[in-house]
């Protein structure tokens, strides 16, 4: 009875990842070579077996998913549709000329390589935040250049706000003490005492 019942078990998991497999290959959720996010892991799909997928990472490790995870898990696939929106939040100080920085901002658009004209680029002041005016700038690009995109644009806008001289702030504390003795009357009571 206890192996029965020890192989009931062994066959119901072996049979769900099989059926696991098969519904990925069938619904194709994603395909080789597509960059997912599955089962927390963000990589690039290297196989697709009946009982597991394999992935392939960034620094070149490669981890094998089963497929009972894939499927009762969120599935990301960044490569399934041909274009990705790029997002860049700059910060910059408060005082700072809100017209003149989306200027600036957009400049670096413009001269951004592999930015698409439609949907237009998104650049508006979005967040006073506790230590900066945020700025969002939202542009989209074909999939294959998204990465490459999003750092461009991002030392792009570094270095055209230092070369504006457009404050981009550090997080920063104003401490305000109050009710505290004047530190000169004590000092002067001190040297008194001490003659």
């Amino acid at each position: 009875g206890i192996i029965t019942v020890a192989l009931s078990l062994a066959l119901k998991d072996t049979i769900a990842s099989l059926a696991n497999g098969i519904m990925i290959v069938t619904t194709k959720p994603f395909v080789q070579g597509d960059h997912v996010a599955v089962a927390g892991v963000d990589a690039e799909v290297k196989s697709i077996h009946l009982f597991s997928t394999v992935l392939t990472t960034y620094d070149n490790q490669v981890i094998t998913v089963p497929n009972q995870s894939v499927v009762n898990g969120t599935i990301v696939n960044y490569s399934r549709l041909p274009t990705r929106r790029v997002t860049v939040v700059a910060s910059v100080g408060y005082g700072a000329d809100i017209d003149a920085v989306k200027q600036v901002l957009g400049g670096v658009v413009q001269a951004v390589p592999h930015i698409l004209k439609s949907p237009a680029p998104f650049i508006r002041m979005t967040e006073m935040a506790a230590s900066s005016l945020n700025f969002t700038v939202r542009v989209w690009t074909y999939t294959e250049y998204y990465l490459g995109v999003r750092c461009d644009l991002t030392e792009g806008i570094y270095k055209a706000l230092h070369e504006a001289n457009i404050e981009i702030p550090f997080d920063q504390l104003d401490v305000h003490l109050r009710d505290l003795p004047d530190v000169r009357l004590a000092a002067a009571g001190k040297e008194g005492e001490d003659a």
